[in-house]
């Protein structure tokens, strides 16, 4: 149900030192927000907010498996 509702809002793990993501939609970079309750970095995550402060965050984010972004989203990604 997430995954449907937040497809656009996807981000993948970039550089796992730094904790860095990619959104998908807009190729921007952002960290996961301090305050979350993530105790990993996942792959992959979709969020609901982006909070813009010295860094762009994402928060409120739950890891995700990239196959259901592609089942949710048939067409929007490019798998090519």
């Amino acid at each position: 149900c997430l995954v449907s509702g937040f497809f656009m809002q996807a981000a993948c793990l970039e550089n796992e030192k730094k904790g860095g993501y990619v959104t998908l939609r807009e190729g921007q970079e952002v960290m996961l927000h301090p305050s979350t309750s993530l105790a990993h970095k996942p792959e992959w995550m979709v969020y609901h907010d982006l909070v813009l402060s010295s860094k762009t965050f994402i928060r409120t984010a739950t890891q995700v498996r990239p196959e259901w972004l592609l089942e949710a989203s048939p067409g929007y990604f490019d798998t090519a």
